[in-house]
């Protein structure tokens, strides 16, 4: 995905809609193993969760 085209879908977000994707952002960056779950009420994002796994090096 280039610069510019996520400049042009930026543009249209609302102050929540922006925070809510930096939620996102920082949810998939602090994760290594697990999942984000996002849960959709009426088309809208009501709730995150961030499930993360502990693997240890079989040592």
């Amino acid at each position: 995905m280039s610069a510019t085209s996520i400049t042009d879908w930026q543009k249209g977000l609302t102050a929540g809609e922006a925070e809510l994707l930096q939620e996102v952002a920082l949810a998939l960056r602090t994760i290594r193993y697990g999942s984000v779950v996002l849960t959709v009420h009426d088309g809208r994002i009501v709730e995150l969760n961030k499930t993360e796994r502990i693997r240890k090096s079989g040592t």
